[in-house]
């Protein structure tokens, strides 16, 4: 892939506390517990769980060193909006982007996984956009 080709992705912030995260929706989906059917009102999981803005800024920082730019923040500080150049997203996220044909149309996927830098992993979930492949979710996935 041309290092000047365009490039966008999402890059997804893990939740803060997320045995806590996980604690509470069991319980308030368990008929057999007292916090069954009590959820948390937005500001309220705002508040517990999701990134803050200090996470936000570390991450952004990280990002716009690499040489990407911020194109905005997601609804409770879930993802940053990227894009920049190939070249820029390669060496950003430790890989490098291809071109491959499948079933006779070209597709965009990052040719190795991704790596980030010890100071921002803990700080991310995932990354988005990155490949143009289509993937199909099976009940299997979820073992």
């Amino acid at each position: 892939m041309a290092g000047t080709q365009a490039v966008t992705a999402k890059v997804w912030l893990a939740s803060r506390n997320d045995d806590a995260l996980d604690a509470l929706a069991t319980a308030v989906s368990d008929p057999a517990s007292p916090q069954y059917g009590q959820f948390l009102s937005e500001p309220q999981f705002r508040a517990q769980f999701a990134p803050t803005a200090d996470q936000v800024a570390q991450v952004t920082t990280w990002l716009t060193g690499a040489g990407l730019t911020v194109n905005g923040v997601g609804g409770d500080n879930h993802y940053i909006s990227v894009s920049g150049s190939a070249a820029a997203v390669n060496a950003a996220f430790g890989t490098q982007l291809a071109h491959y044909v499948v079933n006779g149309t070209v597709e965009q996927a990052p040719s190795s996984d991704l790596s980030l830098p010890d100071a921002v992993a803990p700080l991310v979930q995932a990354v988005s956009g990155l490949s143009t492949l289509n993937q199909q979710v099976k009940p299997a996935d979820f073992g």
